[in-house]
């Protein structure tokens, strides 16, 4: 297999045993001539992993996506990704502009009405904040939200997205994937 220049080998040994361990990378193409390389428990971009923390949301796994569509022929992205453990637990991973609504700031109006009319601002977690503190942070949410959007790439372009789920399976039985209109099947790579 070839992505992005380098050539990898097919990890044949989890191939046929049929788990797969998930420190391996993953490798997939679609008809249209995309490559997708899947990296799971990956580090999640530094600015996204400091807004979660900032805004006081729970850890969570990161996945990397990097496509390679230099040789397609048409849009190619990942609307969906599912993931079965060795036991058979499925896992629901979102894309990261998704899943980051649950870190936003809130605004809430069931306080005292003798201050501020009942208004105040929380974190994620419960923490309240002041008015100062939430209005940088939700643009700096609404920022990282807007460039997050994208998650696809244009014929003879390439693309990084990210997926993020709150728990991770050990061990990988199945993972689903798709880019919109076919599933990609994705292999194990040798490290």
């Amino acid at each position: 297999m070839e992505f992005d220049g380098a050539t990898r080998e097919l990890d044949m040994d989890a191939i046929l045993e049929g788990v797969w361990e998930l420190e391996s990378p993953y490798f997939a193409e679609s008809s249209a001539g995309a490559k997708y390389l899947i990296e799971f428990n990956a580090q999640g971009p530094e600015d996204l992993e400091s807004y979660r923390e900032k805004a006081g949301g729970a850890p969570v796994s990161y996945v990397r996506i990097d496509i390679d569509n230099t040789a397609g022929m048409s849009e190619a992205g990942v609307g969906n990704l599912i993931l079965v453990d060795s036991e058979g637990t499925e896992f629901d991973y979102e894309t990261a502009f998704i899943a980051m609504d649950e870190w936003d700031p809130s605004i809430r109006d069931d306080g005292p009405k003798d201050v501020n009319d009942g208004y105040y601002y929380t974190l994620a977690d419960g923490t309240e904040i002041s008015e100062e503190e939430y209005t940088p942070l939700q643009n700096e949410g609404v920022d990282l939200y807007n460039d997050l959007l994208d998650t696809s790439a244009s014929p003879r372009a390439k693309q990084t997205i990210w997926f993020i789920s709150a728990e991770t399976p050990t061990s990988l039985a199945y993972f689903g994937l798709d880019d919109g209109s076919e599933p990609l099947f994705a292999m194990p790579l040798l490290p």
